[in-house]
């Protein structure tokens, strides 16, 4: 009995190993109340590079990953965020940019998605932290602020199916916190969507 849960422990481990995953965590607060929940949001995805060292890694490393981790994920948030979203009952537009390049919308919220800090070992395993955040486009003040930790396993990428699940967990805080109301209970993927997962 104890071999055979121990093979298939092993067995796990490999196959986890082999096909990689990435995890998701979020932490985020709410720094002011709003009088109603937004139901309409401009997405605002901010290609931004690494320059420096990141936490006494060379640009070699963790920076040159993390740049290209931010270059192969970012259009993917961009074009999934606003189509999970808005089946979720917020209407939402994304703009993929460069930080420089300014932003305009006629929508009162935006929530900005930028890459704040990357890691990476020897083994090849990577960590992307995007810092989010959420202000009134009129009178600058920032409403909600959250950091999105990603971390890939094995041969894990920053891919589609991982801007799914970053919608996800995204949308869950931003309910759990009053910032916005779903259509339903939880989360719900558009049709297409859930072929892929």
């Amino acid at each position: 009995m104890y071999r055979v849960i121990r093979l298939n422990v092993l067995f796990l481990a490999v196959f986890s190993g082999l096909f990689g995953c990435v995890s998701t965590s979020i932490t985020a607060e709410k720094f002011v109340a709003i009088s109603a929940p937004i139901e309409q949001l401009a997405i605002y995805v901010v290609e931004a590079k690494f320059v420096q060292p990141i936490e006494g890694l060379d640009l070699n490393s963790a920076g040159v990953n993390g740049n290209v981790d931010v270059q192969k994920f970012f259009p993917h948030l961009a074009r999934r965020l606003p189509l999970i979203f808005s089946f979720n009952g917020i209407e939402s537009k994304s703009v993929l940019s460069a930080p420089a390049k300014k932003f305009s919308t006629n929508y009162e919220y935006v929530l900005s998605l930028i890459p704040q800090r990357a890691s990476w070992n020897s083994r090849g395993d990577t960590g992307l932290d995007v810092y989010s955040q959420i202000t009134n486009a009129r009178t600058h003040v920032k409403i909600w602020g959250g950091k999105i930790s990603l971390e890939t396993v094995g041969t894990g990428k920053y891919d589609e199916k991982v801007a799914d699940v970053f919608a996800i967990k995204l949308l869950t805080r931003l309910r759990d916190d009053g910032i916005i109301k779903l259509r339903g209970a939880d989360v719900q993927m558009p049709p297409s969507a859930n072929a892929q997962l």
